[in-house]
């Protein structure tokens, strides 16, 4: 069984289907706050300005500050995760009301926590189920000490609406145990452990079929195979070789099947970690 370390989160250009998916507004702010002008896209050489308008702004996003996609919190929590994607997220749990969510990838919890105080408006009964093999949520829960009335309710939180499991992601024992528990329930998973292509592709094969008809296989973090650096840096995990992230690992998913499609829609806010990576299960 391989093992792997946790993997930072990074951000990639958004590339949109149609010009038309994004609003003139929308454009136009994030090319305000890049340095740029553009406009809503009539042609393919309007859209290819308005996809590299938002390529330049992801860009600075992460490289102006590499250690921005870092600082987000929750409740006090880390979450490594921007808000533009944490609110299409909300969006979804909504939308979709999982019985469970499956999160592969827990690191300090800040995202267990966001999916957990989502799920519990939507579904109360739901859980959120998170796999790392070495997470981080109860140390961050007890770095609170010094506000011990949040801490408080954010372990309420925690012992109510979140199970954290110790395993690497794709232990076929684990794999089969939580096919057999969801069978049947409305399920939402969402890779975000390790991050080399290979271990990624093993993730979509073990899940894909845990996911609903109608719910989300999301596969985080595609931004990293945009870069060769960010492929070094983040990419690389013990027992593996090769070359490539989670992106790599979904265009070789995608071609000869018919149960996913990748939802632009999702990616609406333009900032995106994981783009191409919002899969919905249509079969």
């Amino acid at each position: 069984m391989h093992t792997f370390p946790m993997i930072p989160t990074r951000s990639r250009p958004l590339r949109p289907d149609s010009s038309h998916l994004f609003s003139c507004t929308a454009i136009g702010v994030l090319a305000f706050l890049s340095g740029f002008t553009t406009g809503c896209a009539e042609n393919p050489a309007e859209q290819h300005e308005s996809e590299d308008t938002v390529q330049a702004f992801t860009h600075h996003y992460i490289d102006s500050d590499p250690e921005r996609p870092f600082y987000p919190t929750f409740l006090g929590v880390q979450t490594m995760q921007n808000p533009a994607d944490l609110w299409s997220m909300q969006e979804i749990i909504t939308e979709i009301a999982p019985d469970f969510i499956i999160e592969c990838g827990t690191a300090a919890g800040g995202s267990s926590l966001f999916y957990a105080s989502v799920l519990r408006q939507v579904r109360p009964g739901g859980r959120v189920i998170t796999i790392d093999i070495e997470p981080r949520l109860g140390q961050s829960i007890e770095a609170l000490q010094d506000r011990p009335d949040l801490q408080a309710r954010i372990a309420a939180l925690a012992d109510e609406m979140i199970e954290i499991i110790t395993s690497n992601s794709i232990d076929p024992t684990l794999v089969e145990e939580l096919r057999q528990r969801t069978k049947g329930r409305k399920v939402m998973v969402v890779l975000d452990s390790c991050h080399h292509y290979l271990h990624v592709r093993a993730e979509i094969e073990n899940y894909k079929d845990i996911v609903s008809p109608g719910s989300y296989l999301i596969v985080q973090d595609t931004v990293i195979d945009e870069r060769e650096e960010w492929i070094d840096r983040y990419a690389q995990c013990p027992g593996y070789e090769g070359r490539g992230g989670p992106g790599r690992a979904v265009r070789e998913f995608l071609p000869g099947q018919s149960d996913f499609v990748v939802d632009r829609e999702r990616e609406k806010y333009l900032l995106t970690f994981f783009p191409g990576g919002y899969l919905r299960r249509v079969e």
